[in-house]
């Protein structure tokens, strides 16, 4: 392993045009350099996918872009996202969040100052869209949990996912398309089991959680 390995976060959108451009910067602009962005928009019918063309140019080392004609569904976007990370760790997220400075850099250094941990995720703010206001902590609304795939079914899908960074690995795993939501709960079961790796968190807020009327 290098000592700077390539990150990915693949990021998944449809029709986010208020959102997309606030998120792809927070990624394209963390101080952690080695990073491959592959954004999967589902065929938006808005402004996003000119959004996206924009920000490509402005960070062409960094930015993929794979533009849908049709609307696939969100499960089917995010196994086709997925697919196209080379790294040798994934960020999980999503069009409408944001990532807060140093998030890649310090995940990465908790995760590899504890190889134990295959998968880790932080605490998160949670804030109204309109306002901006701060409404809450993904820590103090749910708590911290750490421990298994037991603990994952145990507790249900105690994971934000705009916080999961994950090492990737030799498995053949897909996100499940028979289910019609909590594809990644079911997608973080399978990986845990399979790689028998334990889930870290890491006690920093590192990303902010938009509520809006579409979520």
């Amino acid at each position: 392993m290098s000592n700077s390995p390539l990150v990915s976060v693949f990021i998944t959108s449809y029709n986010q045009e208020d959102f997309i451009g606030e998120a792809v910067k927070s990624v394209a602009e963390q101080d952690y350099q080695n990073v491959q962005i592959v954004i999967s928009d589902d065929g938006s019918t808005d402004s996003s996918p000119l959004i996206l063309k924009e920000l490509s140019k402005k960070y062409p080392k960094k930015i993929e872009i794979h533009l849908h004609k049709e609307n696939r569904g969100s499960t089917w976007n995010h196994n086709y996202a997925f697919q196209h990370c080379w790294g040798e760790y994934i960020c999980y997220f999503d069009g409408d969040d944001i990532m807060l400075p140093g998030k890649i850099r310090k995940q990465l250094e908790f995760m590899r100052q504890h190889p134990k941990f295959c998968l880790t995720y932080h605490n998160v703010e949670l804030f109204e869209s309109n306002s901006g206001k701060t409404i809450n902590t993904w820590k103090n609304r749910f708590g911290a949990r750490t421990g298994s795939a037991k603990e994952l079914v145990r507790y249900g899908n105690f994971l934000p996912s705009l916080s999961i960074m994950f090492e990737k690995n030799t498995f053949d795993i897909e996100f499940n398309q028979e289910v019609s939501m909590s594809e990644d709960w079911f997608f973080f079961i399978e990986y845990l089991q399979k790689t028998k790796g334990k889930i870290g968190y890491l006690n920093e807020i590192l990303g902010r959680y938009r509520r809006h009327r579409n979520n």
